[in-house]
């Protein structure tokens, strides 16, 4: 039985974030080629590992720390993930009205609900602009907890303040690594 549904921000409780990403980097005339060599690559590897974008993701670096980390040339990781550009991209991001009115069904229904995000601190303000906070029982962001998924302590941190075992609990993300993750760790 499910006792508690576990949800990812950007992607998920807002609409797809790959329009955003497209949209912001056309509108600063930036190479979307070389955006996805570049920031996008850094985000999205494999595993929870040193790399300075999952460190960055951890909280144990900062904005500043994570651009002066990336290649002096790399235009995209300025523009597009600093909060005082115009064409930062969690700014475009647009809340989901159905997965929002998903968690209120959710949370009549007497279930636990829970936010499990990759998140920067920096971010945090346009993450919580986007989702009910007020619908979820916790909520988890690795540059909070210095975990990030898909390490599976990240899982277990906000199942046990949940109080519910991994096959009790649904996640629900937008990439397939961090729904892999869950998975291993037996959410479904």
């Amino acid at each position: 039985m499910i006792r508690a549904v576990c949800f990812d921000v950007a992607g998920v409780l807002t609409a797809p974030i790959g329009p955003a990403f497209v949209g912001q980097a056309q509108k600063a005339g930036l190479d979307l080629l070389e955006l996805q060599r570049s920031a996008l690559n850094a985000f999205s590897a494999p595993g929870d590992t040193d790399l300075p974008a999952h460190r960055f993701e951890r909280g144990e670096i900062s904005l500043a720390e994570f651009v002066a980390s990336s290649d002096p040339d790399d235009r995209a990781t300025r523009i597009l993930m600093d909060p005082a550009s115009k064409y930062f991209v969690p700014a475009a991001f647009e809340p989901s009205a159905a997965m929002h009115s998903f968690v209120a069904e959710v949370r009549a229904s007497g279930r636990a609900t829970a936010v499990i995000s990759n998140v920067v601190h920096e971010w945090v303000p346009w993450w919580e602009s986007s989702i009910p906070l007020h619908l979820f029982d916790e909520v988890v962001y690795s540059c909070s907890v210095g975990l990030r998924k898909p390490n599976a302590a990240i899982y277990y941190y906000a199942l046990t303040r949940l109080g519910v075992e991994p096959h009790e609990a649904l996640f629900l993300d937008d990439f397939e690594a961090m729904v892999v993750g869950a998975r291993e760790i037996g959410m479904q």
